[in-house]
This record gives C-alpha cells, structure tokens and sequence, in this order.
C-alpha cells in the first residue's frame, strides 16, 4: 500500500498515486514529466542545490495569447541599420530593463549584399512566475541556452526578470513559453503592472502572517506580564497553571501559520543537505515552543510562549521591510524606463532632420534635442555651452551648465536646445546600465 506521507520529488506535495522515475516518487505526470526534461537536459545539480521546491507544473497558458504577442515584433520593428545579432554566448544585457514590446532585429545571413531574405531575431523582456532562490534562475536559464535558436537568456533573481533572445525562425515564443511551463514555472508578458505583482503578492503574504503574530504577542503579552508580576508575590498554583494555558492557546496560531513559511523553507534546506536562516529559526522556534508545552502540562520549569511570538513577529517584520523595499526597487527601475526616449531627431549632413528609432543610432550620429526632451543616448555636447536638468540620475534639480565635449549622459533633461553627437546608445548606454 503506498505510503501517503511521502512527499514529491519535484514540487513536494504529498503523492497519493505514486509515479515513479529513476526511483524517485512524483505526485503527477507533469512533475515526472519536468523531471525527465530537467533530467534529459543534464541538470539535476538543480534538484541538489535549490532551497525550495518547484512549483507544480499546471495547464499551458493559450496559445493564441503567445502568437498574437509574438506578432507584436512588427509594431517595433526597427530600421536595417541596427546592430548585428546577438550571439548566444556573448554579452548579456543588464538584468531588469523592462520593454513592454517585442523588439526584432533584422539578422544579415553574412554573404554577398544581393538581395535575400531576412530572418529576425526577437528581443523582450518577461516576468517568471515562482521563481524561488538562484537555482530557479539557474535552471530556466540552461534549459533556455541549450535549446536551438536562443540566442541568450539572463535571469535576475531580485526582480523575477528574464531578457530573452531568440530567432523566431527556428524556435517560437510559444515554444519556448511551454518549456518554461514544463517545469512548474509561468512566463508572463512584462507590464509595468505585472512586473512588480509577484512581489507584492508576496509582501502581501507577508503582512497576513506578521499581523496574526503582532495581534497574538501582543495579548499574550499582557499574560505575561502578570505571569512576570505573581513570581514576586503570591499567584497560586491554579492561576497560574491558567495563564499557561491562555498562553500556549496564543502562541499556537502564530506556530501554525505564522511560523508556517520558516518550516517549510528549512525542511526543504534540511532535505538537500544546506544550512540556511530559515533552518536555525525554525528550530530554535520548535524547541521554544515544546519545551514551554512541556513546562506548562508538568508544572515544572517557565513557559516561553511569548518569545515565540515575538521572535516570530520581528522575523516576519524584517521580511516585510525588506520586500517593501525591493518594490521600491522596482518602481525606481520603472521610472528609469519610463525615461527612455524611442525616438530621436537625426541630423543629416545638409542639416535636415529625420526622425529614427533610438535603438538604432549609431556611435558618431548627430542628432538635435529639443527643450525638455530627454537624452536617448549617451552623447557628446556639440554646442559651447548648454544647462541640463539630471535629477533622474542625481536627485537634484538644479541646472547644470555643460560645456563643448561634455559626455551627458542618457536620461538627463534638455533646458535648452541642443545639438550632441553618439557616444553610446541601446544596451550601451548609462541608462541601460542602470537598469
């Protein structure tokens, strides 16, 4: 008969119809099935080094959903002189730049410049869903790289990012979303509203569980109190076998479910060998809170029930924060993207202008800014002198006088018109790098 309390493999579920591959347990055919893909791909280093189960895998996302986003490419399709393809194992673009679009690039097939068809290579930004720890990244980032026609893919833990390229030619964004989703994860177009979701469900979860702990220390704190208040006077025996009580009742709440997401963390490190936070947390918890049980029934020793609350409260406090502020990270990281120019004003020779896509200018260009425009590039200041506005990327808003061959950087504010020549610009360029 099989054993229900064992757990998954994969995403740690108990199994109760068990599925078995390479003598390892599975709850469904989707975990086996991520499984022998991760396994058949050469990565189970990731089952050894992750520090939280994978999410479940679940149904596909539409694939009418993943075509019509793939056919936005052509709305930002840019000028044939962009730059070259990216190869797969070269440079990577920062981690986190948002772009809300597609962005192709035209591929030259490297012969002679008779006409041929073109394919394109696809850019874009997305948000993965249940990303955990590094070893999330990590997998979704191999298996991406070792399938044909991706170009190169970049993870960042932090924000749940993925910068993805890849030829459309020989690999589809739907392809590559279903993959993704054959291991448990959920890739998600990325929106500035989406981007920062996940976070925010998560500081949501967060807050839930760090007001149940605040509401329970902060009663059992007044039992505590006259607890503290009767060693010195003359509480009997029967009163204060009843505060034991009231306490035990307050802090199991904030064990069960509270307390909760510092277990689970810590079994799943304890299960794969690693040491973490979470695991000296939770046991110091545990012991806390059976001792005090235990101190409480037998009237023998004091009870702690109110050092489990409050350690339990201050923990949750500290993650709370700390998510806060990687929300603001990345509503910062918004702001820098929001900056971003598409279009720029190319000057021509003979002094007309053109308007051009920013991606595609290129190093010795010259091009015209307007008053109160934004600089798409990192650029060289061609006029004797000019004031420029640089609270983006200082935080202060007084004017800055620049002079001839000043490089002014992408994102900095034009006061009065200006004409510059490129230095850098796309993934180049100092806001790029910012980001």
């Amino acid at each position: 008969m099989q054993d229900n309390s064992e757990l998954c493999y994969h995403c740690g579920l108990p199994v109760e119809k068990r599925i078995e591959r390479d003598g390892h347990g599975f709850c469904c055919q989707g975990c086996a099935g991520a499984y022998e893909m991760i396994s058949g791909s050469g990565m189970l280093d990731y089952y050894e080094f992750r520090t939280e189960y994978a999410p479940r895998p679940e149904d596909r996302t539409s694939d009418e959903i993943w075509e019509l986003i793939e056919k936005q490419s052509t709305v930002s399709s840019v000028a044939s002189n962009v730059n070259g393809p990216r190869s797969s194992q070269g440079s990577t673009s920062p981690n986190g730049h948002s772009s809300s679009t597609i962005s192709s690039k035209p591929r030259s097939s490297g012969k002679s410049p008779a006409p041929q068809p073109q394919t394109e290579n696809a850019e874009a930004d997305f948000l993965i869903e249940g990303i955990h720890c590094s070893s999330c990244i990590w997998l979704n980032e191999t298996m991406l790289r070792s399938l044909p026609g991706v170009l190169h893919a970049s993870g960042n833990l932090a924000t749940n990012r993925l910068r993805l390229g890849w030829d459309p030619g020989i690999i589809s964004l739907k392809e590559l979303a279903h993959r993704i989703e054959g291991l448990g994860y959920r890739l998600l177009p990325l929106k500035r509203s989406e981007a920062s979701e996940a976070q925010k469900n998560y500081a949501r979860g967060l807050l839930k569980r760090m007001v149940v702990a605040g509401f329970f220390a902060g009663n059992i704190m007044l039992v505590s109190v006259s607890l503290y208040a009767g060693y010195f006077g003359t509480m009997d025996r029967l009163t204060r076998n009843f505060f034991h009580l009231v306490s035990f009742a307050f802090a199991t709440p904030v064990m069960l479910y509270s307390a909760a997401l510092f277990f689970r963390t810590a079994w799943a490190s304890l299960r794969h060998g690693v040491l973490s936070m979470d695991l000296l947390t939770s046991a110091g918890l545990a012991i806390a809170y059976l001792y005090s049980i235990y101190a409480a029934f037998s009237e023998h020793g004091e009870v702690y029930f109110d050092s489990v609350c409050f350690v339990t409260f201050a923990v949750l406090a500290g993650r709370y924060l700390e998510s806060r502020l990687k929300l603001r990270s990345l509503y910062l990281i918004d702001n820098l993207q929001q900056a971003e120019t598409p279009f720029a004003r190319l000057l021509a020779s003979d002094g007309s202008q053109q308007i051009v896509p920013s991606e595609t200018l290129q190093p010795g260009q010259r091009i015209l800014l307007k008053p109160g425009e934004s600089l798409p590039c990192d650029s060289r200041l061609i006029n004797e002198s000019s004031e420029v506005e640089q609270s983006l990327l200082t935080g202060e808003f007084e004017p800055v006088l620049k002079h001839r061959g000043d490089l002014l950087l992408s994102g900095i504010r034009a006061i009065g018109e200006m004409e510059l020549e490129v230095e850098r610009s796309g993934d180049h360029s100092a806001l790029r790098q910012i980001q």
